[in-house]
């Protein structure tokens, strides 16, 4: 798609991926989107902190900045054998382990036969600690996994010109 053009984003052009090796990941095709997800959320938010004040500064309350925290969530499908090595198991693997991972939070690129992040289509990446993972098993429908992590270090953001 050409810079030129103005488009809504499709969720489902925006894929959560992940990064689970030792040493800093040398290209965006060292990540690795999460198997069969359908949806992912990243939260950003600010802490505030309430300014002293005296008698004069009025009726209501002054704040200024305060830290800032990243949190996020992602789900999929269960896929039985799994053909993504970022399936069910590996993530619950990298909970039991307690392993720091990188994440990125953009578009696949546009090969068919790859699922590698778009390095000009990307909008966020850090280090997290995935803090929780969930398979529901309902009676005659879909398996499902749910996941949650929070920020670790080096988030930054990236501005997309799409």
């Amino acid at each position: 798609m050409s810079t030129n053009d103005k488009h809504v984003l499709d969720g489902g052009d925006i894929l959560l991926f992940i990064y689970t090796g030792s040493t800093a990941p040398s290209t965006t095709s060292d990540y690795t989107p999460v198997g069969f997800g359908t949806s992912h959320t990243l939260n950003m938010s600010m802490d505030t902190r309430e300014v002293a004040s005296s008698k004069n500064s009025g009726k209501y309350k002054v704040r200024k900045p305060g830290r800032l925290d990243v949190v996020g969530s992602f789900d999929g499908l269960a896929v039985y054998p799994a053909s993504s090595s970022m399936n069910y198991a590996s993530l619950m693997r990298v909970v039991d382990q307690r392993t720091k991972v990188r994440m990125v939070f953009g578009e696949k690129d546009s090969d068919e036969d790859t699922a590698n992040v778009d390095s000009s289509s990307f909008y966020a990446s850090g280090s997290f600690y995935l803090t929780g993972i969930d398979i529901s098993n309902p009676n005659e429908d879909d398996v499902t996994y749910a996941g949650s992590f929070e920020l670790a270090e080096d988030f930054a953001l990236f501005n997309y010109t799409g």
